[in-house]
């Protein structure tokens, strides 16, 4: 990798190669002013959404960059659906249907385990626009059934794989069964 600097650098091009979308927010809705997409060499994992105050940030982690530049790409878009999964209903529609309700929520629950099976949807859908290689979309694969195993049946029966209608909402009454994100 390289300094805090030449990594933000990096990631800003990815943005912009791949037509990476920042949503607009709207703090009367959301109550969020901005989304920061930022290089934070403590992240652990490849990216992760944080949310303080009135900012949205997305910290891209080290091993997004270990990857292809596709992997980098990919990473971010799959962070960036997180945030628009909670400034709207999906992230692949804007629809402006407000009944995300319990899905502003990221817990371990129904709704957390749809989100993360979206946002996996997602990369898997443009795995090929992004470049991935065999062995990032296969563990792209690993990672969405990790969440999907997780889902119930009624739940599960909502986002049959790679199909692009799937609803990634809820049966009702079972996104807010959860316990804090550890």
């Amino acid at each position: 990798t390289g300094t805090q600097e030449e990594c933000n650098a990096i990631i800003r091009f990815a943005i912009q190669y791949f037509g990476l979308k920042v949503p607009n927010v709207n703090k009367n809705y959301s109550g969020f002013t901005e989304v920061k997409i930022m290089y934070d060499p403590s992240e652990p994992g490849d990216a992760n959404s944080k949310q303080t105050n009135e900012k949205w940030y997305i910290l891209v982690g080290p091993s997004a960059f270990a990857g292809s530049f596709g992997w980098l790409g990919s990473s971010i878009n799959h962070e960036l659906c997180h945030a628009k999964q909670f400034l709207g209903p999906t992230c692949q529609t804007n629809s402006g249907n407000s009944a995300v309700g319990a899905r502003k929520n990221y817990y371990f629950s129904q709704g957390g385990y749809m989100n993360e099976v979206e946002a996996y949807d997602l990369e898997l859908s443009t795995a090929e626009s992004f470049g991935l290689t065999v062995e990032e979309i296969l563990e792209l694969q690993q990672s969405r059934q990790f969440y999907y195993s997780d889902l119930n049946v009624e739940n599960q029966g909502r986002v049959n794989p790679y199909e692009n209608d799937q609803n990634y909402f809820c049966e009702p009454n079972t996104c807010t069964d959860s316990v804090p994100y550890p």
